[in-house]
């Protein structure tokens, strides 16, 4: 199986997205593309240079408004997402390095249950320092 690698704007971008609660797909609609379209630009695949403007600056005007999500990341689940996103690795395989369901993770990393079991194996599985 190809396993595809962000490049390091791909990575910057997808996490300040992350940071923002905003997802590639809204992000694509804002700028007037496809989602497929922006994954060739975040994979470089595609130079998208008609479209970089655009982006820059609906990450720049849009960070308030979807801050404000009920559904959103802690500052800790954004930090953990991020070191994913550099790692080029998974949240499955994240939950399966530390032994839990993914969806457990995904309550962990969104403030809906505290993981104190799990956030020290998180921790060391992702190289984070806390």
């Amino acid at each position: 199986m190809l396993i595809r690698e962000l490049t390091p704007y791909g990575k910057d971008l997808k996490c300040q997205l992350v940071k923002m609660g905003m997802t590639q797909v809204e992000l694509a609609e804002k700028v007037g593309t496809s989602k497929q379209y922006l994954g060739k630009i975040i994979f470089g695949e595609r130079s998208g240079t008609m479209y970089l403007g655009h982006i820059n600056q609906e990450l720049l005007s849009s960070s308030s408004q979807y801050a404000a999500r009920e559904n959103t990341l802690t500052p800790y689940g954004q930090e953990v997402k991020c070191r994913l996103i550099e790692l080029n690795m998974t949240q499955v395989e994240l939950a399966k390095k530390v032994g839990t369901s993914k969806q457990y993770l995904g309550k962990i990393l969104h403030g809906k249950r505290s993981g104190a079991t799990y956030i020290d194996s998180i921790n060391k599985a992702i190289g984070l320092g806390k």
